[in-house]
């Protein structure tokens, strides 16, 4: 019985956790996902997770790619559903579900958010001015069907192609010179990481 009785509670436990840190999981796996499958078919450093500390805080880049294309400055997306926005739009919206059960909700526009990875980024290393590019990858779960979604917002399974598409815009030592600066500065994300959690943390009491 006392057997019976662990064994429920480590499940319940586990099932707790799960439920409460569920978008974080989501979120995580996602990014692990996507960074995974760009390592496919890019020539160059793939990074998942990276701190930047700009002259706006510290910021979180979901994946970054430096590569022949350019610096791939990617903003990872687990959306599920129909997902409508603009480039210069404030705020997207989402579309979950079908008919009477079809729900909505408004979201900060992602490409603002990662135009600020992009600036601190810049800010670190004045030289990739100019060779960056800002991308919004979803997961294929998500619909993405507006007439206005800009090119650079796509879907894993869009990557491919659309990376193929680019034009290349740097040279095999300015690629490895980019993505030994980067990994030099991982020797600091534990610092880093704390301090942009400390930012979250005001930005949710500020908006309360």
């Amino acid at each position: 019985m006392f057997i019976i009785w662990s064994l429920l509670f480590i499940f319940f436990a586990i099932y707790l956790v799960v439920w409460l840190y569920q978008n974080k999981i989501i979120g995580a796996i996602g990014e692990r996902f996507s960074a995974s499958e760009i390592r496919r078919y890019v020539k160059g450093k793939v990074f998942h997770d990276i701190y930047v500390k700009g002259s706006h805080g510290v910021q979180q880049i979901d994946i970054l790619a430096v590569t022949e294309k350019g610096v791939l400055v990617i903003e990872k997306k687990t959306w599920i559903g129909r997902v409508l926005g603009g480039e210069f739009a404030n705020t997207w919206t989402v579309y979950c579900g079908r008919g009477k059960n079809q729900k909505s909700y408004k979201t900060k526009n992602p490409l603002h958010q990662n135009f600020g990875h992009l600036q601190a980024l810049q800010e670190q290393i004045p030289e990739m001015e100019g060779k960056c590019l800002s991308i919004v990858l979803f997961g294929n779960n998500a619909r993405l069907t507006g007439k206005n979604t800009p090119k650079n917002v796509i879907r894993d399974a869009d990557f491919k192609r659309y990376y193929q598409s680019l034009p290349s815009i740097l040279t095999v030592p300015e690629v490895d010179d980019f993505a030994e600066r980067i990994r030099r500065s991982k020797m600091t994300q534990k610092e880093l990481k704390t301090l942009h959690r400390k930012k979250i943390k005001a930005i949710k009491k500020q908006s309360k």
